[in-house]
């Protein structure tokens, strides 16, 4: 993952990671230095207006 990370970075590209289960889970990929994180476990989505 943190090759993923590096090369992203390398070509100017923003990596999403989904799915985040818990708090643990979101340390371990932040700390690899991905850019957002998606997850229910921040919030559900937004309904269109």
């Amino acid at each position: 993952m943190a090759k993923l990370v590096d090369l992203s970075h390398q070509i100017s590209v923003s990596l999403v990671t989904e799915g985040i289960e818990d708090e643990v889970d979101a340390s371990t990929v932040e700390s690899f230095g991905v850019d957002l994180l998606q997850s229910y476990l921040f919030g559900h989505p937004k309904l269109l207006d």
